[in-house]
């Protein structure tokens, strides 16, 4: 799937650079393409076949949305074409979680 190898990317990307570096990468800077190359990751699907541009999508139908902090980030990868809303989410965790908006009909109900 396609958004789930741009989410494992940016957490990858985030990860290497913060051990090397000391800090975490904005948004600008996912697809700089110095830094991608350092981090040894340009051969990617996601590198070469996304945009992180702001305004724009990440990949064609998918929206990214992205929060940077001090020491932590957070973003999703919602896919536009779902009337569910079907998203990836992460974090500076690098845990990957996945889901739909609540009252959708692959939501879960307890």
């Amino acid at each position: 799937m396609q958004a789930l190898a741009v989410t494992r990317f940016v957490n990858t990307l985030e990860h290497r650079y913060k051990k090397d570096h000391g800090r975490l990468l904005a948004l600008a800077e996912l697809h700089d393409p110095a830094i991608v190359q350092e981090m040894g990751l340009t051969e990617t699907f996601a590198y070469k076949n996304s945009s992180f541009v702001a305004g724009t999508d990440v990949m064609q139908g998918f929206e990214l949305s992205f929060t940077l902090g001090e020491d932590s980030y957070s973003f999703r990868v919602t896919d536009k074409t779902d009337p569910c809303g079907f998203s990836f989410f992460s974090d500076q965790r690098a845990v990957i979680f996945e889901g739909h908006a609540i009252g959708s009909p692959n939501a879960l109900t307890k």
